[in-house]
């Protein structure tokens, strides 16, 4: 018998949507995945960008904090014309419109990965091994001896797996993306060749004034840190 399949109601998938999107989507993490760098880049110039706009009232924050709140989070509030390329592929993940269409999905990678982790959980119970030896636990906590956990405890598990499954979902469609555009300059290579068609935050001047005479002169040129290789994926 195949399990029968939960319609949500329109309300529910509201709600879904407006705890996903002011709750879960963590950009600033999203970013470190994808390029460390930007992540404080972001951090400052959307606060930035925050802190003129609520000056001019048209956004409200009524609370006091010393990190980096949901709303901080989970919203871009730099103009679309002063976001980087990364920066407008996660804006256009997290669209209200396109991401109602992405939530099916959405919550079938949280079931998916919520089923990995108990069948993992099942896999080492079977094979003798007890929950101090699997679960992780954060500095100062006991290991568990048993999987006992409470309502709450289990809420708050579902809720963490939710997370990274939204973040994560986010990421790997904005990845691609990046190196769909990528793939496209590389058998466009006219685009680079006027400030206009490339990427906002590209660099056009890589290549130093001494190597490229030689590359003039000779034909080919050696440059040191050309390629940032801590990035490459191998």
């Amino acid at each position: 018998m195949e399990a029968q399949q939960y319609k949500f109601t329109d309300d529910e998938v509201n709600k879904l949507m407006d705890l996903f999107l002011k709750s879960f989507v963590d950009i600033p993490k999203i970013l470190k995945t994808l390029d460390s760098d930007l992540t404080d880049k972001f951090k400052k110039r959307n606060g930035i960008a925050f802190q003129q706009l609520h000056e001019k009232g048209m956004v409200d924050h009524d609370h006091e904090h010393e990190d980096m709140c949901d709303q901080m989070h989970s919203t871009i509030f730099i103009s679309p014309d002063d976001q980087n390329s990364v920066e407008k592929l996660i804006a256009k993940e997290i669209y209200p419109p396109r991401f109602k269409i992405n939530l099916k999905d959405i919550l079938k990678e949280a079931y998916d990965a919520y089923n990995k982790i108990l069948a993992l959980i099942k896999q080492k119970s079977e094979a003798g091994e007890g929950p101090e030896n699997f679960m992780p636990t954060l500095p100062g906590m006991e290991k568990p001896k048993a999987l006992n956990f409470d309502e709450e405890e289990c809420k708050q598990i579902m809720k963490k797996i939710t997370y990274e499954s939204v973040n994560r979902f986010i990421r790997t469609n904005v990845k691609k993306e990046i190196l769909a555009q990528e793939k496209s300059y590389a058998q466009q290579p006219m685009l680079l060749a006027f400030p206009s068609g490339a990427p906002k935050e590209a660099d056009l001047a890589q290549i130093i004034s001494e190597n490229m005479q030689q590359l003039m002169e000779s034909g080919y040129t050696v440059q040191k840190g050309f390629l940032n290789l801590e990035q490459c994926e191998l």
